[in-house]
């Protein structure tokens, strides 16, 4: 077999990167130290302590034009209890590849706010939607670092340390909504009409308002549905 390394785009957070470094997938080869770290836990060696955490960082570099030469270097790390790649650990990749997921939805939506946001206050600019998704990593990333760094795959439950951090980032990118509404003016709350494609054959198109309230609205609506809200849970 032949494995061909993968560029680590040095805008993406390592957490972002969890499930394929640290989860066993099809046809992805997971780096040597990670399979050594599961091999220290195996039962009859009993060699790692699970409780121990374990600080995995990564480093690389940006080639300039044709990989002739190199632009800039970076490094990332992560940290998270040994206990997470042993026996104990296999029940909790999943769920937290699943928190990786909404995490990368929520995004999607903080970006499409930004968008009908800029297109509510008569602003065509392609780069809104992707600043915005950018700012939203940002924001949860020391967060969810430090929720991965809590769990401790012995003594936490699965339901309640995802709750716990469903509601951290409903929270987060509900306020980051917020502000991005108050930003974006009163041009935005009065709203603009906008010639959209409707997706026929004749390339026929309608008008549509754009406003404020109606894409923060929507975008709460989202954020629900992705991160519903537990019994006994705060606003």
């Amino acid at each position: 077999a032949v494995f061909a390394p993968i560029r680590h785009d040095p805008a993406k957070q390592f957490w972002r990167e969890f499930p394929s470094v640290f989860c066993k997938e099809e046809n992805v080869r997971q780096p040597g130290v990670v399979c050594w770290v599961k091999t220290l836990q195996r039962r009859e060696l009993h060699i790692l302590d699970p409780n121990r955490r374990i600080h995995f960082r990564i480093s690389g570099m940006q080639y300039g034009d044709k990989d002739f030469f190199v632009n800039d270097s970076f490094s990332d790390s992560l940290t998270f209890q040994a206990a997470l790649l042993g026996e104990l650990g296999r029940r909790w990749t999943v769920p937290i590849r699943d928190e990786i997921g909404r995490c990368e939805r929520a995004a999607q939506y903080v970006g499409r706010l930004a968008w009908e946001l800029s297109l509510a206050a008569g602003d065509k600019n392609d780069t809104t939607a992707e600043s915005a998704r950018t700012q939203f990593y940002f924001t949860i990333d020391q967060p969810f670092r430090l929720w991965l760094r809590s769990i401790d795959p012995e003594t936490d439950k699965l339901d309640e340390k995802a709750d716990e951090w469903q509601e951290k980032a409903r929270k987060l990118a509900a306020e980051l909504g917020r502000q991005m509404v108050e930003r974006a003016g009163n041009a935005a709350f009065v709203g603009h009409r906008v010639e959209v494609k409707t997706g026929g054959k004749k390339d026929e198109k309608k008008t549509v308002l754009y406003t404020a309230p109606k894409a923060y609205n929507s975008f709460l609506y989202n954020l629900r549905k992705l991160y519903p809200k537990k019994e006994g849970g705060t606003a």
